[in-house]
């Protein structure tokens, strides 16, 4: 409501992926030390996830330092960090974490 309020709309972040919880088979298939986290199915090209060298089959496990346990909680964190926010993400690729610094963008709003 407050955004509302501020802006005249609600403004969101986005990310510029979709993506799917982890399986323990995925999990498994994927050298994952547990069920957790998003796996990246798509990434949005020229998107912010895109820029920051996010790609599909990465396992976003953290968002600024918070796990992340689900495609919705994921969802949620982003959503309301503000646009032009620069994150950081801990992601598992090829069985190693690494983090990458990624800025969030305006979410469109549907048409």
């Amino acid at each position: 409501m407050v955004k509302l309020i501020k802006h005249g709309r609600v403004i969101r972040g986005a990310l510029g992926i979709s993506g799917e919880a982890v399986s323990p088979v995925m999990a498994q298939i994927l050298n994952l030390p547990d069920a957790k986290g998003v796996i990246v199915t798509t990434v949005e090209p020229n998107g912010p996830a895109a820029k920051a060298g996010l790609k599909p089959r990465d396992t976003i496990i953290k968002y600024q330092d918070k796990t992340i346990s689900s495609a919705e909680n994921l969802m949620d964190n982003v959503a309301e960090t503000p646009p032009n926010t620069k994150v950081n993400m801990t992601i598992i690729r090829n069985g190693k974490e690494m983090t990458l610094p990624v800025t969030i963008v305006e979410k469109k709003p549907a048409k």
